[in-house]
């Protein structure tokens, strides 16, 4: 994109764009850009500030002169599960961007976790620095920043417990909500959204005040659509999509609610913005209650399932299909998060990766 763009407004037009903090940055998008600037908080609410970011550059180049000069360090390294920004060792790893950005002659840099589900040659993390016309700072301190983080590269990574575990550890924590992130289903990331894992281990462990968000299962939904509030059905929910997302699991539950899947979110990522999961239902199998969506997407706050019905503050186990941006909806009430790993296609085993150009941490022990 950032090439087609140089090639329509040749050389001489600045060209600045905000990225995810989970780019997979290649050197093509650095040679097409003047400056690129990474989101530095995960869940990510701070696109508004980013963006004023990239005008207050622009308008410095366009004003005072500025000539950025930007390097890439392409760390060799999938990040693990420690991305949030405002946890350890995450927190510290932003400390050292921002230290690095105090530094004079540096105008921004960003540090980028990766989207280890693309299967494209410049999949891995990275760093990127922009400087005011000094190419060879922004390289030295790239790079002393990615070799900084890849050699904490173990510190990134930690095993995932079953959601069974996690209920035990839970229980040993004792407080309560206990929030279950599905993270290996995350909607937001790509995932299905119809592993079963979660969803069978809440009904095996006989939860009451449960619930689930949000399981895809567009088949379910027309069923419900059609049968309408307060019928029972007895249904397969969820592992349609592939064998890996585990088996459906057979539920006899009572239909409390449906609906177009319109609604306004109230929390910090999307706050006044329309939502659209597509046609939805909440079903509830005795104490266990369960919002179905046909858009795979992560719960960012509770207005969805506010909508059908559901508060979700109330119940005392919630299962979310998400890794983070949960969290900001989320993370102020709860008494305890537990991220889990249940069978999905996007456990990273399972993933024929054919195309990266280098060796990468974890696929290889480097």
């Amino acid at each position: 994109l950032l090439g087609a763009i140089r090639e329509l407004v040749g050389p001489d037009v600045p060209i600045l764009a905000q990225l995810d903090i989970h780019s997979n940055v290649g050197q093509a998008m650095v040679a097409a850009a003047d400056v690129l600037i990474g989101r530095e908080t995960y869940p990510e609410i701070d696109m508004a500030e980013r963006g004023r970011e990239c005008v207050e550059v622009l308008v410095r180049m366009l004003r005072d002169g500025l000539k950025p000069t930007m390097a890439l360090y392409q760390i060799p390294m999938i990040w693990g599960m420690h991305q949030v920004t405002a946890h350890e060792p995450m927190r510290t790893a932003i400390r050292k961007l921002h230290e690095l950005e105090a530094q004079p002659g540096v105008v921004c840099a960003s540090i980028a976790v990766c989207y280890f589900l693309a299967d494209v040659p410049e999949m891995g993390s990275s760093v990127y620095v922009v400087t005011d016309d000094d190419p060879a700072l922004a390289e030295r301190l790239a790079r002393e920043l990615g070799e900084w983080c890849f050699a904490r590269r173990a510190d990134w990574h930690y095993e995932l417990p079953s959601t069974a575990e996690a209920l035990r550890r839970a229980e040993m924590n004792g407080n309560y909500p206990a929030i279950f992130a599905d993270s290996r289903d995350n909607t937001g990331g790509g995932g299905p959204g119809d592993s079963t894992g979660l969803l069978r281990t809440f009904l095996e462990a006989g939860l009451t005040d449960a619930c689930v968000l949000y399981m895809v299962d567009p088949e379910v939904i027309s069923a419900c659509h059609e049968a309408g509030p307060g019928a029972t059905l007895t249904m397969p929910v969820g592992g349609k999509s592939s064998p890996l997302q585990g088996e459906p699991v057979m539920m006899t539950f009572t239909v409390v609610a449906v609906s177009d899947g319109r609604f306004q979110y109230d929390g910090p990522m999307y706050e006044g913005l329309e939502g659209k999961m597509g046609p939805s239902a909440y079903i509830r199998q005795d104490g266990l209650h369960v919002i179905l969506a046909t858009v795979g997407e992560q719960p960012y706050d509770t207005a969805f399932a506010r909508s059908l019905g559901l508060d979700v503050k109330a119940m005392r186990y919630i299962g979310v299909k998400s890794t983070a941006h949960f969290r900001a909806g989320f993370e102020a009430w709860a008494g305890q998060i537990q991220l889990v790993s249940e069978p999905s296609v996007h456990n990273l085993g399972n993933l024929p990766f054919r195309r990266l150009n280098r060796p990468v941490y974890p696929l290889v022990d480097i």
